[in-house]
Parts: C-alpha cells; sequence; structure tokens
C-alpha cells in the first residue's frame, strides 16, 4: 500500500481539526437584550466544597453580569478551607448572595445533588442556573445564554467552556484527555439534534434551565444516585421531548478544572471510569478503557516509533507521513487552546500518560466524577476570544 495512503486516517484528524475552529452553535450569535425589556429571573445555585481558592473570583464574575435579576445561592458541604467565610463575606455586602449549609446528606444521594436540590426547592425565578466555583463568567454570559433559552425554545441550554491551561501538566496532559472526551460527543450540533437520551448532555459547570420544565424531569431528585446529575436532568427532559442545547461559549465561560499532576491523575481516572460505564452501560463496560488507552497508545505512539525503528524501509515511510500528521494535529489543537503549538512536540508523553489513566480507570469504581467533571464532554472551540 502506499504509505502516504496508509497514513489517510492521520491526515483526516488534521482536517477535523481544521475545522473544530469554527465550531457551532456559538454563544456569540445570540445577542443581549436591552435591560429595559422584562428579563426572567434567575436563581443561581452554585454548589460548594472546599472551593476557597475559587469561590471569591467566581460569585464576583457573577455579580458583574450584564443580567441584573439573579440571585446566587451558595450551598457549602461543610468546606474546611474557609470557602464558606469567604462567600459569607461577599453575602455581608449584598443582597444578592445567600450563603447555606448542605446539611446531613440523605442516604442515597451524592453530595452535589443533594446541594442543588435544596437550593432548587426554595428558589422562586423562572430559571435556574446550575454552575460551580472553578468557573469565571463574562459580564455578558448570563444574558446571552437567556436570549439562546428564549429563541431556541429550549428548556435547558447548557455552555461549553475555555479550558485555562497555565502548567506544564495541564498543556501536556489536558488536550489528549479533553480529545478523550470528545471522541464520544463529536460535535455540539449533533447532541442537539439527537433523538436518544443517551446522545444528550450537559455541562455540570454551566446548566440554564426552566424551573417547570427541571421539576417536570424531577429535578435532581429524580437523578440523586448519578455522579454528574447534570446529565440525567438533560436525558430526562430529551425524553420528555423537550429541547436540550448545546454551545459554544468559550468567549464567555472560563474554566481551570485541575492545577497539578495529583489532581490531573486523581480527577481524570474518575472521569474516564465514569464515560467508559456511562458510554457503555453493558459487560464490555469494564474493557472501555483498556480498549481506549490501547487506542491512544497505537495512534499516537506507533507511527514515532516505527519512523525511528525502520527508517529508509516502506514502513518508515508510512510512518514519516503519520508521524508529520500527528504533529499537525496536535500543532492545531494547542493553537485551539490558545497554548503555544511547540507543545505539539510532547504528544507522545501525553498519549502515554492517558493510556496509564486509562489502565488505571479501569480498575477504578465507575462512577466518582467530580462536579466539574464533565466540563470536559466536548473539547473547547477557539472560534471565540477568551474571556477576561
Amino acid at each position: 500500500m502506499d504509505p502516504l495512503l496508509a497514513a489517510l486516517p492521520w491526515a483526516l484528524l488534521c482536517v477535523w481539526a481544521l475545522l473544530r475552529f469554527l465550531p457551532s452553535p456559538r454563544l456569540s450569535s445570540f445577542p443581549v437584550r436591552r435591560r429595559d425589556h422584562e428579563m426572567p429571573r434567575v436563581n443561581v445555585i452554585l454548589p460548594t466544597r472546599d472551593d476557597g481558592h475559587d469561590i471569591g473570583a467566581c460569585l464576583g464574575t457573577l455579580l458583574a453580569s450584564r443580567y441584573d435579576a439573579l440571585d446566587v445561592t451558595v450551598v457549602d458541604a461543610g468546606s474546611t478551607d474557609g470557602t464558606d467565610h469567604v462567600a459569607e463575606a461577599v453575602a455581608s455586602w449584598t443582597e444578592r448572595v445567600r450563603v447555606v449549609p448542605a446539611g446531613e446528606i440523605p442516604d442515597g444521594w451524592r453530595t452535589r445533588a443533594w446541594q442543588c436540590w435544596r437550593a432548587a426547592q426554595e428558589a422562586d425565578g423562572e430559571l435556574l442556573l446550575f454552575t460551580v466555583a472553578d468557573t469565571r463568567h463574562d459580564a455578558e454570559l448570563l444574558p446571552r445564554a437567556v436570549a439562546a433559552l428564549e429563541r431556541t425554545g429550549a428548556a435547558l441550554v447548557s455552555v461549553l467552556p475555555r479550558h485555562d491551561l497555565r502548567t506544564m501538566a495541564e498543556r501536556v496532559l489536558m488536550p489528549h484527555l479533553l480529545l478523550t472526551i470528545n471522541a464520544r460527543f463529536v460535535d455540539a450540533r449533533l447532541v442537539n439534534r439527537a433523538l436518544s437520551p443517551r446522545n444528550v448532555l450537559a455541562n455540570p459547570q454551566y446548566v440554564l434551565v426552566r424551573r417547570a420544565a427541571y421539576l417536570e424531569a424531577g429535578g435532581h431528585e429524580a437523578v440523586r444516585d448519578r455522579p454528574a446529575p447534570e446529565f440525567g436532568i438533560a436525558q430526562r427532559l430529551r425524553a420528555l421531548g423537550r429541547g436540550v442545547y448545546l454551545i459554544h461559549g468559550e468567549r464567555f465561560l472560563v474554566t481551570r478544572m485541575f492545577r497539578s499532576l495529583g489532581e490531573i491523575a486523581s480527577g481524570w481516572t474518575r472521569i474516564l471510569a465514569m464515560g467508559a460505564h456511562t458510554a457503555l452501560r453493558t459487560p464490555l463496560a469494564s474493557a472501555g478503557p483498556w480498549l481506549a488507552g490501547l487506542g491512544a497508545l497505537a495512534m499516537w505512539l506507533v507511527p514515532p516509533a516505527a519512523l525511528a525503528l525502520a527508517w529508509g524501509s516502506p514502513v518508515g515511510s508510512w510512518a514519516a507521513w503519520a508521524t508529520g500528521f500527528s504533529l499537525l494535529f496536535w500543532a492545531l489543537t494547542y493553537a485551539r487552546h490558545d497554548q503555544p503549538v511547540l507543545f505539539a512536540l510532547t504528544y507522545p508523553f501525553g498519549a502515554l500518560a492517558t493510556a496509564i489513566l486509562y489502565a488505571r480507570a479501569a480498575s477504578h469504581p465507575h462512577g466518582n466524577a467530580s462536579p466539574s467533571a464533565v466540563s470536559a464532554v466536548v473539547e473547547p472551540g477557539a472560534a471565540d476570544e477568551p474571556a477576561a
């Protein structure tokens, strides 16, 4: 076989990477309504636990929103790092923020689901916004999300963020890990048109939902044992025939999920274990992480290894093309993440680390993903400018 033809899968990945510079739908296409128009009230629900390094900045960006008709309820689950004190300090100078303890978690409930349900029961706004502390919100994020909800007629709108990558570990590993999740949910447009509830998703970092529809779907009580309950709520809404709309908002929503190698390893082991179980839901679920890890090794490590071992042979020619396309693909991927393209040279290390995490996920109890886990469900696009 012709070496270039044999490298076609890697070439097609480069085409896909180029196409993803123009993600759709985009939040920027929904204009902000004028303030003199009546706006539905939004109750923001923010569950926290040991988020002291994030809670202040998150609340600050929420309160700076150009959407006036909002209030924020922080539901703290026994933080020991001063999260509740920071939130209470903010609440002391504005009536738009209140802090309540989660209290004792009832049997059969996961902590996050209980926190959200407790606050939702006391909400009186037409809309509910569920978010998390590791997010930063542009001033136009909420008014545009409300506009998207109204224009599409959906029951739920979920916004995809830009990932803020700063450390070496984040830059080497996170693009690979985001790509593994993106392989399951390839395009937001396909998700929005999905007929099966299994193919619907929501990013727990930003879920705006009509309160009436939320209650109709049973709210968090109906998904109280789910590790990512907003997934379940979105799926229940689709099963009821209600619209669920996933939208790219990298210009308006920024997140930093993990900061260290240890946090990345621990958090993504849980995410990958949960993802394999959720995607397959069969006896093959336990084999899913192994297969995915082997796939990553075959795709990204075999070509450079073959190039080194078979230089000058027909296999070496194929390996040269495949390795070249691989470098181009990762250069495009890093550019989309607003990262130096030279990090593309580290892609074999990222692939190896990803395979190791998949191996760890294979033996991990599935379903214990962190509250921010699903922020990575779809790899972010770079069409919008980063949020300030």
